[in-house]
């Protein structure tokens, strides 16, 4: 083989490492896009609840949720989401 052509091959630990680096990459962008935060009327839409109810578990904290300042819009977490999914699947009764 000439010089050209040894500088040209690429190793599999090369390409392992290339795979890391992209894979990594795609990780971080996507936590990125994540939400942290829905405003009631989005969370309501998700989970199947009436605004004024997710409101309402905002305020006695029923939800974990906050507000910038007194009287503001709330804020809550995207956990929550998957807390209520748990919480249903293990109240759920089958008939």
């Amino acid at each position: 083989m000439q010089k050209e052509e040894l500088n040209n091959l690429v190793t599999v630990s090369d390409l392992n490492h290339f795979s890391e680096k992209i894979i990594s990459e795609i990780h971080r962008l996507a936590d990125k896009n994540k939400q942290e935060f829905y405003s009631p009327s989005q969370f309501g839409k998700i989970v199947g609840m009436p605004y004024t109810t997710v409101v309402h578990y905002c305020k006695t904290r029923r939800l974990k949720a906050r507000q910038d300042m007194k009287g503001g819009s709330w804020q809550i977490y995207a956990c929550e989401i998957d807390r209520l999914k748990k919480e249903a699947d293990i109240n759920y009764l089958p008939q």
